[in-house]
């Protein structure tokens, strides 16, 4: 794959991983700055976590690398980085709406007390 490919592949991936948790962060009301780096943070650490897990269960994988190899190693951390990265995504959207759930049905209740007579 050409060297300009790979990377307008990877500038797009990046700008979408950031963008997604920056606007979940903006609809729950979070610093959406620090939540796209650590969208970001996350997609990088889990392609170099990967990467130390085959270094140290297969060492011989890196042995002589070849251009095809370290393509196919490229290709396959994607995968693993975007799942990863939508698993967090996934908890905190989850954990958010809970949150503003509870606290809606709180001030609901709070609500419906001030017009009762005691």
């Amino acid at each position: 794959m050409p060297y300009k490919i790979k990377t307008m592949i990877g500038i797009f991936l990046v700008y979408w991983v950031g963008k997604k948790y920056y606007d979940l962060a903006t609809r729950h009301g979070r610093s959406p700055w620090g939540f796209a780096i650590l969208a970001i943070s996350i997609y990088f650490g889990s392609q170099i976590v990967l990467g130390v897990f085959i270094a140290i269960f297969f060492p011989s994988f890196f042995d002589n690398l070849s251009q095809m190899e370290e393509t196919l190693m490229n290709l396959l951390s994607i995968p693993f980085s975007l799942g990863i990265w939508y698993l967090v995504l996934r908890h905190l959207t989850k954990k958010w709406e809970a949150i503003e759930n509870n606290t809606m049905d709180d001030y609901e209740t709070q609500i419906e007390q001030i017009g009762k007579e005691e």
